[in-house]
């Protein structure tokens, strides 16, 4: 016999945001149907969500409000090619002071697409929404469906999205260290004032072994890097796409674009002017060695010329060995990672 899981991923004991909601109108209440009746004493508490004085108590505008921050649809239409960019491990996730230990800046940005991504020396994650701490939020609009009392599920926001979303907050806070990192870079809203470790501890062990098939498949993943995702856009084309050529826009101006690429350009121009002089050097050395009238022995000439040519010759091979490692090493490390990738997925 199945063990039957709770309907909520959390006790209410151990609730982050114990702020009290008040029910909604009877006439929202029928966009609710797992909705419980409200109690005859109702005072006390908000009438909006958690965090968001602006979404009223109702199941369309919560969903609608969770669907815009937590829904991830790019990442959805990638995900079976994903196999290609990244390990397939939800548990992919480095702690949050390993990311100092990495190089890597942490920066708190609102736009769930770039949550878990990462570039070169910065990671994007997403703050921590307080509605999702709130156990009457999952109780009331966030139901597990049950078929035996509900034949119908309720339509709107998937609950595996936010069960992915704090399942990743569980990887990325594993330390008190963390927490206060959380804290001082504005992951975790300052009105939580009483969060402790000990609270904090109990609260993300009711996720921390929820399994891959009851989270969204993007979170089937953890870190992303947005190289790849770049790639994946131009090759696959996702409609949920801003871009067809990238999935975050890296430069906003042409002066900061042509400041990124200068010291490329540069490298390549000294390159080839390099090749250019060696080619000249050796088209001008006389083969025949003569001295030319100036009293010097033809074996010094001959020595100096064959010298030059020699010189001229491994400067040319040095820049091609350079711009083959430039460009053969890297598609070959590309394309063993991706026989990897074919080999870990079969």
């Amino acid at each position: 016999m199945s063990k039957q899981r709770p309907a909520t991923p959390f006790p209410a004991t151990v609730a982050l945001n114990t702020d009290i909601l008040l029910h909604p109108a009877p006439s929202n209440t029928a966009n609710a149907p797992n909705t419980p009746q409200p109690p005859i004493s109702n005072t006390g508490g908000i009438g909006h969500l958690p965090g968001d004085p602006r979404i009223p108590l109702t199941q369309t505008a919560i969903h609608t409000f969770l669907s815009r921050e937590l829904s991830t649809p790019v990442l959805d239409e990638l995900y079976p090619y994903l196999w290609l960019l990244a390990s397939k491990a939800g548990d992919n996730i480095t702690p949050l002071h390993r990311q100092g230990i990495k190089g890597r800046e942490i920066l708190p940005a609102e736009d769930v697409r770039l949550h878990l991504i990462w570039n070169r020396d910065k990671i994007y994650i997403k703050p921590l929404p307080a509605c999702l701490l709130n156990h009457t939020v999952w109780e009331r609009y966030l139901p597990l469906h049950n078929p035996t009392t509900h034949p119908l599920p309720v339509v709107g926001f998937d609950r595996r999205v936010a069960l992915g979303f704090l399942r990743s907050y569980a990887f990325l806070i594993r330390y008190p260290v963390d927490l206060k990192i959380a804290r001082e870079i504005g992951l975790i809203s300052e009105d939580l004032q009483h969060l402790t470790w000990n609270s904090w501890v109990k609260f993300v062990s009711c996720f921390e072994n929820i399994p891959d098939s009851d989270v969204a498949e993007r979170y089937h993943y953890g870190h992303l890097r947005v190289g790849r995702l770049n790639w994946a856009i131009r090759f696959i084309q996702p409609l949920s796409a801003r871009s067809k050529w990238l999935y975050l826009q890296p430069y906003w101006s042409i002066p900061v674009l042509l400041e990124g690429m200068f010291n490329y350009l540069l490298f390549g121009f000294a390159t080839v002017s390099l090749v250019l002089s060696a080619m000249q050097v050796a088209l001008a050395v006389p083969l025949d060695g003569m001295g030319g009238g100036f009293g010097i022995s033809e074996g010094y000439v001959i020595g100096l010329t064959r010298l030059s040519w020699v010189f001229a010759s491994m400067v040319l091979f040095a820049s091609f060995g350079l711009w083959i490692g430039m460009v053969v090493v890297p598609g070959v490390r590309v394309l063993w990672k991706g026989y990897l990738a074919v080999r870990r997925n079969r």
